[in-house]
């Protein structure tokens, strides 16, 4: 009788654990839920389009943070300047593309730019894991996550000071990669370049869902991220995978950056706001969760957005990130996190 007793009281702690542990990813969607309905009330579809693309981009640039942290253990505080390299190959191409093609293609410009980015984005991520991250891997086998974190804030003073010995401190940007007319929803006026902008992170997201779901590459990614050494005993290469994730990962924050060309020019510093965004909304989802990173991207932007647009932009950052302070307060490890006590110290 007295083992039924205790088996009673167990089931009922567990469940008051688990609606503990659920209450404040509720709370919090429901929270964003209400902020989006009454933004449209007051706003028209203003709020959630605005929303929706800003989150699309952050969730691309978090996605990317999450995947290296997931898969290599590495806190990447230079995710940022890649965000850089995105606008800058973007610049660059469009703006030498874009005259070239006329009439019809005209809106060929655009994809070509941000593939060219995407490419170049991975391209350099790739490069720097093999000639820095590559070998710290055969020599550093304690501190791991410290020891890359210096380096990564390195690669960044590296790579901004690069860019302005070459190209200088000037903005270079474009007014916008589409000349129509926007479109209208609702009464409201919504940008093409916008509409482009959250097409390209619906399907860059879905692409990267698609890829860690059925590929087989992502199934490796996803091994090697569950138990290292057991990827590697079933004939994995785990420095090869390691390689792509951070090519990926970089390629992510690239395609972002030329994305938003036209709201965000290349310039040196150009990535600092998405860096602590980003960071922001892979803490608020849990480290190393990609896909908690990309709810939390949306969240995050859509408090943005609706702050900026009845408070002040000013206080844009301010009111999300206090209710960051309070969602991580109730639940340290992040909305849809494990524990992560000592990660610092791997």
């Amino acid at each position: 009788m007295s083992a039924v007793k205790q088996a009673r009281r167990h089931g009922r702690r567990s469940r008051l654990e688990f609606a503990s542990m659920r209450s404040p990813v509720v709370l919090t969607l429901a929270v964003t839920a209400a902020v989006a309905i009454v933004g449209t009330a007051r706003a028209g579809p203003f709020i959630i389009v605005n929303g929706l693309v800003t989150g699309a981009i952050w969730a691309l640039v978090a996605a990317g943070l999450a995947l290296v942290f997931g898969v290599m253990n590495i806190p990447n505080f230079a995710q940022g300047e890649f965000f850089l390299v995105g606008s800058l190959s973007g610049y660059l191409v469009f703006t030498n593309v874009s005259p070239r093609i006329g009439g019809g293609l005209a809106w060929a410009a655009p994809i070509i730019t941000i593939l060219v980015a995407l490419l170049v984005g991975m391209l350099v991520g790739g490069l720097l894991d093999v000639v820095i991250f590559g070998q710290m891997r055969r020599r550093i086998r304690e501190q791991w996550v410290m020891n890359t974190f210096v380096v990564t804030v390195g690669i960044s003073v590296v790579m901004i000071n690069g860019y302005q010995l070459i190209w200088g401190t000037d903005y270079r940007g474009i007014p916008a990669y589409f000349t129509a007319p926007p479109i209208h929803v609702l009464g409201v006026g919504i940008a093409i370049d916008r509409v482009f902008a959250l097409a390209v992170g619906a399907v860059a997201i879905s692409g990267l869902w698609a890829l860690l779901r059925f590929a087989r590459l992502g199934r490796a990614i996803r091994a090697v991220s569950q138990d290292e050494a057991g990827a590697l005993m079933s004939g994995i290469d785990i420095s090869r995978i390691q390689t792509l994730t951070f090519a990926i990962s970089s390629g992510l924050a690239a395609l972002a950056g030329a994305t938003l060309l036209f709201n965000f020019p290349a310039f040196p510093y150009v990535g600092i706001k998405p860096l602590y965004v980003a960071w922001t909304v892979v803490i608020l989802a849990g480290l190393g969760n990609v896909g908690g990173a990309v709810v939390a991207g949306f969240i995050i932007a859509l408090f943005q957005t609706s702050t900026s647009y009845f408070i002040g932009s000013q206080w844009e950052d301010v009111v999300p990130f206090a209710l960051i302070v309070v969602i991580l307060a109730l639940r340290p490890n992040g909305l849809f996190g494990r524990g992560v006590r000592g990660v610092w110290e791997q």
